[in-house]
């Protein structure tokens, strides 16, 4: 089956925190029409849901229980342990574009792109090994929205930082990202890469370069964990609901497969 056309929807409506307030809508219809006894469970159900999924110690446990883990590459043999494993470019997935930089006066990178770019950066000078990035629009942007490889290589212009060896902008989700970007890699005699992307991310990502062909040596960042107190972790906060938001979509997303 092709997703495409309702990936947006999907993704919106089964992730934190829509499926709470859908169960407490729920709730509500059904105490409207004076089922009291299903009312107040689904009330309670949703309320709980609500409260779980906006903490990061739920965020971490789901993490732990639903997405394979990866670990990350060595901080003081970066170097030696891409070149053990004959690693001759690095990838970094795009993680979306501000459209609206008012104070800049033209689209920039998202805080997840340039996560992605800073540590896609640094482990090129480390390395010495070129620069590849991958990023189009997304099923949800609009056509004529600026790129997410646009907007990387006008920042690292911006920035005067070194530009992209390879680029791949026409791509909407991660398994187009692979596919797109593969040919490109390929004619430059690339068989074997670091990719470059979130830690809740790297899974799905993973297995679509991976069916590629190309050989990969994961090189995940940004992984979900916590400085609070155990406490505070159960705690609702923003970025309860942000950790959450990715687990719980990266999970329904590899559960349907690489298609979705």
């Amino acid at each position: 089956m092709d997703y495409s056309a309702i990936k947006p929807w999907l993704t919106t409506l089964v992730v934190p925190p829509a499926i709470g307030v859908l169960i407490l809508v729920l709730a509500g219809v059904f105490l409207l029409l004076q089922r009291w006894r299903m009312g107040a469970l689904l009330g309670v159900t949703g309320l709980g849901i609500s409260w779980l999924t906006a903490c990061s110690g739920f965020a971490i446990w789901a993490q732990a229980l639903l997405l394979p883990q990866v670990s990350a590459l060595p901080a003081q043999s970066i170097a030696a342990t891409l070149s053990a494993a004959k690693v001759q470019a690095i990838v970094v997935l795009g993680g979306g574009v501000d459209r609206t930089s008012r104070e800049y006066g033209k689209p920039q990178p998202s805080s997840s792109t340039l996560a992605r770019l800073h540590y896609g950066l640094h482990l090129s000078r480390k390395t010495g090994l070129p620069l590849a990035f991958a990023g189009g629009v997304g099923w949800a942007g609009a056509l004529n929205n600026m790129t997410e490889a646009q907007a990387v290589s006008h920042w690292l212009e911006q920035e005067d930082q070194p530009a992209l060896r390879w680029q791949e902008d026409s791509s909407k989700d991660t398994v187009q990202n692979a596919l797109m970007l593969a040919p490109v890699l390929r004619q430059s005699g690339v068989q074997r890469i670091a990719l470059v992307t979130h830690a809740w991310h790297m899974p799905r990502s993973l297995r679509a370069f991976q069916v590629t062909g190309l050989q990969v040596v994961p090189a995940p960042m940004g992984f979900i964990e916590s400085s609070d107190m155990t406490g505070l972790q159960w705690m609702p906060s923003s970025d309860g609901v942000r950790d959450n938001r990715h687990v719980w979509r990266e999970a329904f997303a590899l559960a349907l497969g690489t298609k979705f």
